[in-house]
């Protein structure tokens, strides 16, 4: 998965600024830090469509995703769980961290205390409305060709392996179609402060 986003990072062009500088962040392997499968995971109902997901997935990225799979820890932004954005959102919302921060409530596969790494699952038909946070992000569709938008900017259809960036604080939105959208991200920067929907 790493040697993926590396490869779509140094294709990217000036879609990602720093890209170069996103790529050195990356661990070169996990190879040689201790992965932890968490104990306690807790089924989500978005968890359905990860078969599907899975299926629609990049050829590159199937093996690494069969292989992750058994030890995912789905978990849901407690923002979005205290005032959850609309009805059908939780049930089609979730995301795994594979490199990040100690967090019982997300726990990593791999610790990472300068960078996260995971992968975010939204069922078909959901909105994702418009959200911030002070991270830096870089989202990578991997299966799903979902609408986006950046700031004031139109929605626009970006197909999977396209790097979407976003600045620091920018609001964005996603919105999925018949099929479900699995995605990976990356943050640096603020990594403990979670995303708020804009205007509160």
């Amino acid at each position: 998965m790493l040697r993926y986003a590396r490869q779509r990072l140094l294709l990217s062009g000036g879609a990602v600024p720093d890209a170069a500088g996103w790529r050195a962040a990356l661990p070169n392997g996990a190879a040689a830090i201790a992965c932890r499968r968490p104990a306690d995971r807790v089924a989500l109902p978005v968890g359905r469509w990860w078969a599907r997901a899975e299926r629609l997935a990049l050829p590159p990225v199937r093996p690494a995703l069969a292989s992750l799979a058994p030890a995912l820890a789905w978990t849901q932004n407690p923002n979005y769980r205290a005032r959850p954005p609309h009805a059908r959102f939780l049930h089609r919302y979730g995301y795994a961290v594979l490199i990040g921060r100690d967090d019982p409530r997300a726990p990593p596969l791999v610790r990472h205390d300068g960078l996260a790494v995971g992968l975010l699952l939204l069922g078909p038909d959901n909105e994702y409305p418009r959200h911030e946070h002070p991270a830096e992000e870089i989202y990578l569709p991997l299966s799903g060709a979902a609408l986006w938008q950046r700031g004031t900017a139109p929605w626009r259809k970006i197909a999977p392996g396209t790097p979407i960036h976003h600045p620091s604080n920018l609001p964005h939105a996603t919105r999925t179609g018949a099929a479900p959208l699995l995605a990976l991200y990356l943050w640096r920067g603020a990594l403990t402060t979670h995303a708020r929907l804009s205007g509160g």
